[in-house]
């Protein structure tokens, strides 16, 4: 039988939240955290499942793609990150090193890490998810404190 009239039409799920004026104490209100993804593979080399997974995340919130470290040859550089903001909303992370640490991964692990701790303290990241796509991070990622890895 043909739906016809608007009654019998199907509901459908909508979401609104209140108006500021309209919100009251007991309105929850949820806040998502930051996704914060360390993977092995450059976000721009090939367009595959995660990125397609995070973009749609971006949607949501901040989600932020850790590439592998980048090492100069220039031994003069200091430890800096490098930030690559990208059209659907990932911002991609990118610590630069100097060469000297290139072989030492305990010196090289700890340098991302006080790198990506003053990105995170700059830019408010404080809650936030960890997504190890790589088992090389595993350092790294046992040195912060997120809600959920």
């Amino acid at each position: 039988m043909p739906l016809s009239t608007p009654a019998e039409a199907p509901l459908r799920a909508t979401s609104t939240a209140p108006a500021a004026d309209q919100a009251d104490s007991t309105t929850p209100t949820y806040s998502l955290p930051d996704l914060v993804c360390f993977a092995h593979l450059h976000w721009d080399f090939v367009w595959q499942r995660p990125q397609h997974l995070l973009s749609r995340f971006a949607q949501h919130g901040r989600v932020f793609y850790v590439e592998d470290a980048f090492f100069h040859a220039d031994d003069l550089i200091e430890p800096h990150m490098e930030v690559k903001e990208r059209q659907n909303g990932v911002k991609v992370l990118v610590v630069h090193l100097p060469n000297r640490l290139r072989g030492n991964e305990a010196a090289s692990d700890q340098a991302q890490v006080e790198v990506l701790k003053q990105f995170f303290a700059d830019n408010g990241v404080d809650t936030y998810v960890f997504w190890v796509y790589t088992p090389m991070a595993m350092n790294r990622v046992q040195q912060f404190q997120p809600v959920l890895t």
